[in-house]
């Protein structure tokens, strides 16, 4: 053991541990700066809830390399490097931090996982509808019945969700006065919209006096009793009418008797022109039981002749017109 003690070797040695030291120090070093760093580094890691956005286009570069659109080769995947990195897709409905990860090709690199953010930072949308009237009563507006003047809606939150706030921003207000309400809503998000509008308080009613009370109540006793004067006339006239009309239901309608043409004739003094020929006048040709005879005997006397109207009849007796004839 006397070459431990040997001043030579003691010094020969702490240089070789120094040595060794440092080789495995630089060894380190130029691990770490030489490696092949596969990281994803995201231009943005926050989204707004229902905007519909690729992973890909969220990637701003990988292992130190930009990625731009030529990278971006499919909705989910980017080659760079010489190889593909596919990626999960992401739920832009779903609020909160979501693991995204991506995949290599080469399977020698580990899978690298990213952290986006789904957040709701749009207000609720508050709607003050037109065709309201805005005139209300000064008990109406205390109670704040004011539902109907107003729709809310939020992208995320159910409307039954939504926390309404209405309140009337005047602290004291009286009849004749015009008032603004104003209305919050709250997402669950806790995202804020507020909206006013003016509300008009109707005039008070004046109260009717004593007198104008009695007079109201003459007049409606008035009418009551003339109404009740009237009502047995009204039974009696109703009586008579149906008394009336039960005789009418018992008379037996007459039925109207077609008359039979009477033949006529007619002697006239001969003319020295020749003699016309005998007409017919028959129903199918438009005539009836009266314009038949009478058109007959306007021929006949027109024509200067002597003759008759004769009724026409079938073999049945069924009449079917009248015939000039002349002698």
């Amino acid at each position: 053991m006397s070459f431990l003690e040997d001043a030579d070797f003691k010094h020969y040695f702490k240089m070789f541990l120094i040595s060794i030291s440092v080789f495995g120090i630089l060894c380190f070093l130029f691990l770490f700066v030489f490696k092949d760093n596969h990281s994803i580094v995201l231009n943005d890691d926050t989204i707004e809830y229902g905007h519909l956005v690729r992973v890909v286009d969220l990637v701003e570069s990988v292992a130190g390399n930009p990625v731009d659109d030529s990278n971006r080769i499919s909705s989910n995947t980017i080659s760079v490097n010489g190889y593909e990195i596919t990626f999960d897709e992401i739920d832009v409905f779903k609020l909160g931090a979501q693991t995204i990860t991506g995949k290599y090709t080469d399977s020698t690199i580990e899978k690298q996982n990213i952290v986006i953010n789904v957040v709701d930072t749009k207000k609720p949308v508050i709607k003050i509808k037109k065709d309201i009237d805005h005139r209300m009563d000064l008990n109406d507006v205390r109670k704040l019945k004011v539902d109907s003047f107003y729709s809310v809606s939020d992208n995320q939150t159910p409307d039954s969700k939504i926390k309404i706030k209405k309140y009337v921003k005047e602290e004291s207000y009286s009849y004749g006065d015009s008032v603004h309400l104003i209305i919050e809503a709250t997402d669950k998000s806790g995202n804020v919209a507020k909206k006013s509008t003016v509300i008009y308080i109707n005039a008070k009613k004046e109260k009717k006096s004593e007198q104008d009370v009695k007079k109201d109540n003459s007049d409606e006793a008035k009418s009551d009793n003339s109404s009740q004067k009237e009502s047995p006339q009204v039974q009696n006239s109703s009586t008579q009418n149906s008394s009336s009309q039960n005789q009418q239901s018992y008379q037996t309608p007459q039925q109207p008797v077609q008359q039979i043409p009477q033949q006529t004739q007619t002697t006239t003094n001969q003319p020295s022109r020749p003699k016309p020929s005998n007409k017919q006048y028959l129903f199918s040709q438009g005539y009836d039981m009266s314009s038949a005879p009478s058109a007959c005997q306007n021929d006949l006397l027109s024509s200067g002749f002597s003759g008759s109207c004769t009724p026409i009849q079938d073999s049945d007796g069924i009449y079917l017109g009248m015939q000039l004839i002349f002698n």
